[in-house]
C-alpha cells in the first residue's frame, strides 16, 4: 500500500456550513468527528 492510502482525504468540501474544508482521515483507525454549531449563547 503507498503511503497516501493510509488516508481519506478530503479537500476543498463546500457542503452545508463547510467553506473549502481539507481534512484527512486515517485509515484502519478508529476517528470520531465531532461537529457543534456555531450559535450564540442566549440567556
Amino acid at each position: 500500500m503507498k503511503q497516501f492510502d493510509n488516508f481519506i482525504e478530503v479537500k476543498g468540501a463546500r457542503v452545508h456550513n463547510l467553506k473549502n474544508i481539507d481534512v484527512s482521515i486515517p485509515r484502519e483507525q478508529l476517528v470520531v468527528i465531532k461537529i457543534t454549531p456555531l450559535r450564540p449563547c442566549v440567556p
